[in-house]
């Protein structure tokens, strides 16, 4: 007999199968069940959103119950799908734990168990463009180095180039290092008492120190958004990397919560957008209207 398969949703159900500590920094949660058959084999890389009852509920009724209403009775997180196994409905997220800090995600992860529900958007694709640049140019802060690591992981072992990571723990930095011989792997300590424009600053230092090509280099910056801001501009302005196309992720905002970090971001991207997204010339010819 065939097995029935699942009818195609805006969200996933799924159930926790196992939570494993990686590290000091992260925990990885196996989620499963039948409805993961509706993810798309080779989305590892991509990103989802984790949905979180505002209520507290978590029992499966409640949480069925906000299929069609979860935007605004859940807290979205995005997270990474690291690993996919259709053969078995499974999938594996690693969630960055802070000290200190215990937002809805942080929350959930600490206490789910096996046997838990949970409502998820389907998975988007991945999101480095290409795999055959001569060099790569990675940042990240700790909740995105899943992203960087999944996106590593897609790139031949002889794959050349740099990843700044600014996170809690040095040691994140060493599953990348040992992967990949040819990726110069730079730790930036994470410290968020300073402000944006001072943390911008220490990822440029650190990269005006660094040699980068300027042809043929694949950029994948996902950061804070004065960071993430910063350095496009670096990589793009100073460089002259033609950035056009490439994955910029301003994720989140200092002193902005997840709501008003949109507003600003689209109020931001409306204004800049010719500044952000065209290539600086390279020539003093006028850009063509």
């Amino acid at each position: 007999m065939t097995q029935e398969q699942p009818t195609p949703k805006d969200t996933l159900l799924a159930r926790v199968v196992s939570k494993s500590k990686l590290d000091s920094s992260f925990i990885r949660i196996t989620l499963g069940g039948p409805e993961i058959d509706l993810i798309t084999p080779g989305c590892e890389g991509g990103h989802l959103k984790l949905l979180f009852p505002k209520s507290g509920k978590r029992d499966e009724q409640s949480i069925e119950e906000l299929r069609d209403q979860w935007r605004p009775n859940c807290f979205a997180r995005t997270y990474t799908l690291f690993n996919h196994r259709p053969e078995s409905q499974e999938i594996d997220i690693d969630i960055a734990l802070h000290p200190g800090e215990s937002g809805p995600g942080g929350e959930w992860v600490q206490s789910a168990a096996a046997g838990d529900p949970i409502l998820m958007t389907i998975p988007k694709g991945k999101k480095l463009r290409r795999t055959d640049a001569a060099f790569y140019v990675f940042t990240c802060d700790s909740c995105s180095l899943p992203a960087v690591r999944a996106a590593v992981r897609d790139l031949p072992d002889s794959a050349k180039g740099i990843v700044i990571i600014h996170s809690d723990d040095a040691q994140d930095q060493q599953s990348i290092a040992n992967s990949h011989t040819g990726m110069g792997v730079h730790h930036i300590q994470r410290d968020l008492t300073l402000p944006p424009p001072v943390i911008a600053a220490t990822h440029l230092n650190l990269l005006r120190t660094l040699t980068i090509p300027t042809t043929d280099t694949e950029c994948f910056v996902v950061g804070e958004s004065r960071v993430v801001r910063e350095l496009k501009n670096y990589l793009r302005d100073d460089l002259l990397i033609d950035t056009d196309g490439m994955y910029f992720s301003a994720y989140w905002k200092h002193n902005h919560d997840q709501d008003q970090h949109k507003q600003s971001k689209k109020a931001e991207q409306q204004q800049d957008a010719p500044m952000i997204e065209v290539p600086k010339p390279r020539q003093s010819n006028p850009i063509p209207s």
